[in-house]
Protein backbone atom coordinates (compact mmCIF):
# COMPACT_ATOMS: atom_id res chain seq x y z
CA UNK A 1 0.00 0.00 0.00
CA UNK A 2 1.36 3.83 -0.69
CA UNK A 3 2.78 5.59 2.32
CA UNK A 4 0.42 8.45 3.03
CA UNK A 5 2.87 11.45 4.55
CA UNK A 6 -0.64 13.62 4.98
CA UNK A 7 -1.84 12.00 7.28
CA UNK A 8 -2.55 11.75 11.07
CA UNK A 9 -2.88 8.81 13.77
CA UNK A 10 -5.34 9.75 16.97
CA UNK A 11 -4.75 7.89 20.11
CA UNK A 12 -7.40 6.24 21.84
CA UNK A 13 -6.13 8.64 25.20
CA UNK A 14 -7.49 11.70 23.19
CA UNK A 15 -10.55 10.36 20.94
CA UNK A 16 -12.77 12.11 23.50
CA UNK A 17 -11.23 15.13 22.84
CA UNK A 18 -11.90 15.46 18.55
CA UNK A 19 -15.29 17.42 19.31
CA UNK A 20 -16.41 20.32 18.28
CA UNK A 21 -17.13 20.99 22.07
CA UNK A 22 -12.80 20.56 22.80
CA UNK A 23 -11.06 23.55 21.75
CA UNK A 24 -8.09 21.15 21.17
CA UNK A 25 -9.70 18.47 18.87
CA UNK A 26 -12.02 20.71 16.98
CA UNK A 27 -9.40 22.07 14.28
CA UNK A 28 -8.89 18.06 13.84
CA UNK A 29 -12.30 17.56 12.93
CA UNK A 30 -12.56 20.70 11.01
CA UNK A 31 -9.77 19.42 8.92
CA UNK A 32 -11.08 16.26 8.32
CA UNK A 33 -14.50 17.44 7.45
CA UNK A 34 -12.84 19.64 4.66
CA UNK A 35 -11.14 17.10 3.56
CA UNK A 36 -7.78 18.45 4.25
CA UNK A 37 -6.10 15.89 6.27
CA UNK A 38 -6.77 12.42 6.19
CA UNK A 39 -6.92 9.77 9.45
CA UNK A 40 -4.87 6.32 9.15
CA UNK A 41 -6.72 3.30 11.13
CA UNK A 42 -6.08 -0.38 11.49
CA UNK A 43 -5.49 -3.32 13.64
CA UNK A 44 -5.32 -2.92 17.70
CA UNK A 45 -5.71 0.86 17.11
CA UNK A 46 -8.80 0.48 15.05
CA UNK A 47 -10.19 -1.87 17.57
CA UNK A 48 -9.64 0.62 20.46
CA UNK A 49 -10.99 3.51 18.38
CA UNK A 50 -14.00 1.40 17.86
CA UNK A 51 -14.71 1.42 21.51
CA UNK A 52 -14.52 5.67 22.20
CA UNK A 53 -16.95 8.09 21.93
CA UNK A 54 -15.20 8.88 18.01
CA UNK A 55 -15.97 5.46 17.41
CA UNK A 56 -19.28 5.68 15.11
CA UNK A 57 -17.26 8.48 13.32
CA UNK A 58 -14.49 6.31 12.41
CA UNK A 59 -16.72 3.63 11.15
CA UNK A 60 -19.04 6.85 8.67
CA UNK A 61 -15.26 8.02 7.84
CA UNK A 62 -14.18 4.56 6.87
CA UNK A 63 -17.18 3.86 4.39
CA UNK A 64 -16.57 7.35 2.99
CA UNK A 65 -13.23 6.52 2.38
CA UNK A 66 -11.46 8.98 4.44
CA UNK A 67 -9.73 7.18 6.26
CA UNK A 68 -7.28 4.57 5.32
CA UNK A 69 -7.25 1.13 7.26
CA UNK A 70 -3.97 -1.07 7.18
CA UNK A 71 -4.04 -4.57 7.85
CA UNK A 72 -2.97 -5.23 11.36
CA UNK A 73 -0.44 -8.00 10.08
CA UNK A 74 1.59 -5.50 8.00
CA UNK A 75 1.49 -3.13 11.38
CA UNK A 76 2.95 -6.15 13.45
CA UNK A 77 5.76 -6.81 10.93
CA UNK A 78 6.88 -3.24 10.80
CA UNK A 79 6.96 -2.48 14.51
CA UNK A 80 8.37 -5.92 15.16
CA UNK A 81 12.14 -5.36 15.22
CA UNK A 82 11.94 -2.32 17.63
CA UNK A 83 9.97 -3.61 20.23
CA UNK A 84 12.39 -4.08 22.14
CA UNK A 85 13.68 -0.48 21.86
CA UNK A 86 10.24 1.04 22.26
CA UNK A 87 9.61 2.23 26.10
CA UNK A 88 5.44 2.78 25.71
CA UNK A 89 3.36 -0.11 25.43
CA UNK A 90 1.77 1.74 22.08
CA UNK A 91 3.93 -0.78 19.61
CA UNK A 92 0.35 -1.09 17.31
CA UNK A 93 0.51 2.59 16.76
CA UNK A 94 4.42 2.95 16.16
CA UNK A 95 3.86 0.07 13.48
CA UNK A 96 1.29 1.57 11.88
CA UNK A 97 2.75 5.26 11.70
CA UNK A 98 5.98 3.08 10.22
CA UNK A 99 3.73 0.95 7.92
CA UNK A 100 1.16 4.01 7.20
CA UNK A 101 3.73 6.68 6.58
CA UNK A 102 1.81 9.37 8.92
CA UNK A 103 4.04 11.46 11.09
CA UNK A 104 1.58 13.13 13.30
CA UNK A 105 0.01 12.14 16.40
CA UNK A 106 -2.80 13.15 18.54
CA UNK A 107 -1.92 11.96 22.31
CA UNK A 108 -1.79 12.42 25.68
CA UNK A 109 0.63 9.10 26.54
CA UNK A 110 4.12 10.48 27.64
CA UNK A 111 5.76 6.94 26.75
CA UNK A 112 4.51 6.93 23.66
CA UNK A 113 5.22 10.57 22.67
CA UNK A 114 9.14 9.60 23.75
CA UNK A 115 9.18 6.98 20.88
CA UNK A 116 6.94 8.71 18.41
CA UNK A 117 9.59 11.28 18.67
CA UNK A 118 12.47 8.96 18.86
CA UNK A 119 14.86 9.33 15.61
CA UNK A 120 15.68 5.62 16.01
CA UNK A 121 12.19 4.56 16.15
CA UNK A 122 10.46 7.39 13.23
CA UNK A 123 13.37 8.33 11.14
CA UNK A 124 12.96 10.38 8.02
CA UNK A 125 10.85 11.99 8.65
CA UNK A 126 10.35 12.15 12.02
CA UNK A 127 6.97 11.98 14.53
CA UNK A 128 5.58 14.68 15.97
CA UNK A 129 3.13 15.35 18.56
CA UNK A 130 -0.03 17.41 18.46
CA UNK A 131 -1.51 18.29 21.99
CA UNK A 132 -3.27 21.50 21.87
CA UNK A 133 -4.84 23.81 19.82
CA UNK A 134 -1.66 25.66 19.77
CA UNK A 135 -0.13 23.03 17.82
CA UNK A 136 -2.39 23.40 14.60
CA UNK A 137 0.53 23.99 12.58
CA UNK A 138 1.00 20.54 12.58
CA UNK A 139 -2.27 20.11 11.33
CA UNK A 140 -1.22 22.62 8.55
CA UNK A 141 2.40 20.58 7.47
CA UNK A 142 0.10 17.45 6.69
CA UNK A 143 -2.64 19.38 5.09
CA UNK A 144 -3.49 18.26 1.68
CA UNK A 145 -2.94 21.51 -1.04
Amino acid sequence: MEIEYMSLIIDANCAHCVSLKNEHGAPILDYIFKGKIRLVTGGKHKREILLTKLGNLLQELLLSGSITEYSEENIVAKVAPLLSSLVSDDDHIVGLALESGARVLFTHDAMLEQDFTNEKVLGKPRGKIYKYKYHRHLLESICVK
